[in-house]
């Protein structure tokens, strides 16, 4: 019956984490046990997906506040349990591990979490990173984990830069590149969107400092998108009101 964004609880009770020696023989928890993975999902990521989820959502440890390359980190908030909604009109609920971040003079919450998507097939799941800096949670980004590539121990997080701007659809690629070039030049290697590589090889903990460079990285990442739509959503609704007030047959007369 609850048809809007909502914050659900402000406290969640930390459960054991499983040992690290034990995440092999677990692995399938998250998809029988927990219902937060699809059934098909690749089990040579499910030991690593496990670790990941639990560290974002059950480890103690916080993430050290202070000022990070695009924002300044004001409280490590820990689990909250959220509704949060997508421009496909998706809503995502669940424990998502919340951050207040200062950006600009604001203050605002950005959270992240780990969902099933839905499909058919099953095996379509995301990290989702939402924020709301707009005075309502929205998804800021929505990264399948089909993506995530692997070499031995190591799991690469890398982004092509899709994304979609509102009611106006898909933007340009190069377009949003060139301006994460200019805001966040640390985020791109190679002329990729390198977000980072978590080595499955410990106990992932918040205070971890693979862990600690992934969560900046996808913090500013999804930060910069939103910033991106922002200005692609301004202009458009300039050229909108320049076409209504000067019809295209006036236009046609300008030199």
């Amino acid at each position: 019956m609850i048809d809007k964004d909502v914050e659900f609880d402000d406290y969640y009770k930390t459960p054991e984490r499983f040992k690290f020696e034990e995440l092999e023989a677990n692995k399938y928890n998250l998809i029988n046990e927990r219902s937060i993975l699809g059934e098909k999902t690749n089990p040579d990521h499910l030991t690593f997906l496990t670790n990941l989820y639990d560290c974002l959502i059950l480890d103690k440890n916080e993430m050290s506040k202070g000022k990070y390359r695009y924002f300044e980190l004001v409280e490590d908030y820990g689990v909250r349990y959220l509704k949060v909604g997508n421009s496909s009109g998706g809503k995502y609920v669940g424990y998502y591990r919340s951050f207040k971040v200062r950006k600009n003079g604001q203050e605002f919450f950005m959270n992240i979490s780990i969902f099933d998507y839905g499909s058919e097939s099953k095996d379509h799941n995301i990290l989702t990173v939402s924020s709301d800096s707009k005075g309502k949670n929205h998804n800021s980004l929505q990264y399948s984990l089909k993506k995530v590539g692997k070499i031995g121990n190591a799991f690469h997080f890398i982004h092509k830069g899709n994304l979609t701007c509102g009611k106006w659809g898909a933007c340009k690629i190069s377009e949003f590149k060139e301006f994460l070039t200019k805001k966040a030049p640390f985020l791109l290697k190679n002329g990729k969107i390198d977000l980072g590589t978590i080595n499955n090889n410990r106990l992932l903990c918040m205070n971890d400092a693979e862990i600690v460079k992934f969560i900046e990285n996808i913090l500013s990442y999804a930060l910069i998108r939103d910033e991106y739509r922002d200005l692609v959503d301004a202009k458009k609704r300039k050229e909108k009101s320049y076409l209504l007030k000067f019809p295209t047959s006036e236009i046609s007369l300008i030199p």
